[in-house]
């Protein structure tokens, strides 16, 4: 099976970012795609982009910033699955963003946990994947006075922990969205080689190009920044069978091939 990641340049305009996301999209041979947060702008450009689907052999994993559905629904940035020509509402909002969020709030991570089980799970060929969003990677702790040891946040409480556990059993790739880059880079790659424990894959994506950090300050990342893309497999980073980088530093794309599993 072959994986795409896709990273936009934040800067680009939404009607650009349609117009990339629908021509990757199309031209493409992988049997998954992974595009980074803020895919698409709203339901009208997710609408745009499915009306101009003509690959109805890969699958992907977009996100829209924008969702505006009717009141009953309260979602910010919306899940969506493409296949067989279509997309899938996945009604999946990101439940948390920091550690502070979830360390010390078991009632969240249930909520959580539960969403992972309920509405976070996707098969492809027999391969199960789960999608955790952004900063939910901080479900994952790094114990610094040990050389940043990842652990499960509440290993100590036995059904969490127990819940927990059989997500890891079920899933054979952890897919990771990402919006923009986050800080701690050694610790945030020890959290992905956590998932990737056991046999499993971890690939994660995110935007680059100009953001604002959470002091306000402005940070750059360029394209050819290792702060993009991360594969991993059962502990140990992998590398792409391929790479290309837009000329005008609007998008980057990496392809990956799943030649084994657990």
């Amino acid at each position: 099976m072959k994986i795409q990641l896709v990273a936009f340049n934040d800067k680009s305009k939404w009607a650009k970012r349609l117009e990339m996301t629908t021509e990757i999209f199309n031209r493409s041979s992988a049997d998954l795609i992974l595009f980074s947060g803020n895919t698409l702008h709203n339901l009208n450009d997710l609408q745009l982009f499915e009306n101009a689907i003509t690959n109805k052999h890969t699958q992907a994993v977009v996100e829209v910033s924008n969702y505006h559905k009717d009141k009953s629904v309260k979602l910010k940035k919306a899940l969506f699955y493409v296949h067989d020509g279509k997309v899938d509402d996945m009604f999946a909002d990101q439940m948390f963003a920091t550690a502070n969020d979830i360390k010390n709030n078991p009632s969240l991570a249930q909520e959580f946990l539960s969403e992972l089980q309920e509405k976070r799970r996707i098969t492809i060929d027999g391969i199960n994947f789960t999608i955790v969003r952004c900063g939910e990677i901080n479900i994952i702790a790094c114990k610094q006075s040990e050389e940043n040891r990842p652990y499960f946040w509440f290993e100590d409480n036995s059904e969490l922990s127990s819940t927990f556990n059989g997500i890891l059993s079920k899933t054979d790739v952890f897919l990771n969205p990402v919006h923009t880059p986050m800080g701690n880079v050694k610790k945030l790659q020890q959290k992905k080689m956590y998932l990737s424990r056991s046999g499993r894959y971890c690939f994660s994506t995110n935007n680059f190009g100009p953001h604002d950090n959470n002091n306000g300050k402005t940070i750059m990342t360029s394209i050819n920044s290792t702060n993009i893309h991360y594969a991993y497999h059962n502990g140990m980073e992998i590398h792409p069978i391929e790479e290309y980088c837009d000329k005008n530093d609007l998008y980057k794309i990496s392809t990956y091939e799943i030649s084994s599993l657990k």
